[in-house]
C-alpha cells in the first residue's frame, strides 16, 4: 500500500506541481471547449501561499454497497509553518462510522489508532503539505489517509468494473464557465479517474470535486465550504493527551 497521500518523491516536488499543469500542450482531438490551465494554476496558487485555511468537506461513494464506505464530513485545519490538522468521520452502507484524525503541532505529529493502522506517517513536516496536495488535486476523503491508490479492496474504497479502462491524461478543459459557477475536467498526476472540478468564478474557491470512473459515471463526490485567512487559534493544533 502506499504510505499516505504522497510519497517522499511527490512531496519534495509539492510547490512546483502545485503551479503548474499536469497535461501536454496540444488540444485533445475533436474537442472544441476552452482550455483550463490557466483556472487550475490560479485555483492552486490561491491555496498554495502561506495562509491559515480551514474547509469543511462532505463526501460521498454513490455506487457503495455492504461494508463499503458510503459518506464522510471532516475539517482541514491548515495553520503557521507546519501546524496541519484533519478530522474525518467515515460511514459505511451499513451505517458503521469509524474517525480519522491527524494533527501537527508544528513540531510533532500525532496519529489516531485508525489512522497509525494504515501505516500513514509522514512526519511532522508531511501532513500540512499532503493535506495541501490533496485540496489542490484530487480530493481528501478518498485518499486519507490511504493514498491515491489503495488496495482496500475488502474494505471497499476500490470498486473495480468503475476504474476506467483507459486513463484519459488530455490536457484540463472547461465544461462550464458563466457567473454562476466554472466547472473544468482534468486528470491529476497518480490517479486513474478523470475528475470534475467546481469553484467559485467570483473567488476561485473550491466547491466540488467528483472523480469520473468508467463510462462517465461518478465514482466520488466532494464539496467544500472554504474559509480562507481563517482565524484559526494555535490551542486548534494542540496534541491530545
Amino acid at each position: 500500500m502506499k504510505q499516505g497521500i504522497l510519497g517522499d518523491g511527490m512531496r519534495t516536488s509539492l510547490a512546483l506541481l502545485l503551479l503548474v499543469g499536469c497535461c501536454n500542450p496540444d488540444a485533445p482531438a475533436g474537442r472544441k471547449e476552452p482550455r483550463a490551465d490557466d483556472d487550475l494554476q490560479r485555483i492552486r496558487e490561491k491555496l498554495s501561499g502561506p495562509q491559515r485555511l480551514r474547509v469543511r468537506f462532505r463526501g460521498e461513494w454513490p455506487h457503495a454497497v455492504a461494508t463499503m464506505p458510503r459518506t464522510l464530513s471532516g475539517t482541514v485545519l491548515l495553520g503557521d509553518g507546519n501546524r496541519a490538522k484533519i478530522s474525518m468521520s467515515v460511514s459505511t452502507a451499513f451505517g458503521k462510522t469509524t474517525a480519522f484524525d491527524a494533527v501537527c503541532d508544528g513540531t510533532k505529529l500525532w496519529r489516531s489508532p485508525s489512522v497509525e493502522a494504515r501505516r500513514y506517517n509522514p512526519g511532522p513536516g508531511g501532513l500540512r503539505l499532503d493535506l495541501l496536495y490533496a485540496l489542490s488535486w484530487h480530493g481528501v476523503g478518498w485518499s486519507f489517509p490511504h493514498g491515491t491508490h489503495p488496495n482496500t479492496i475488502g474494505d471497499g474504497y476500490v470498486v473495480c468494473d468503475m476504474v476506467p479502462k483507459e486513463r484519459d491524461i488530455s490536457p484540463p478543459w472547461k465544461e462550464r464557465a458563466d457567473a454562476t459557477a466554472c466547472i473544468v475536467n482534468y486528470a491529476s498526476p497518480g490517479v486513474d479517474y478523470r475528475i470534475r472540478l467546481s469553484v467559485d468564478p467570483a473567488t476561485g474557491q473550491l466547491r466540488k470535486r467528483e472523480l469520473i470512473g468508467d463510462k462517465g459515471d461518478v465514482w466520488y463526490s466532494e464539496s467544500y465550504e472554504v474559509d480562507a485567512n481563517a482565524a484559526i487559534a494555535d490551542e486548534e493544533f494542540k496534541l491530545p493527551g
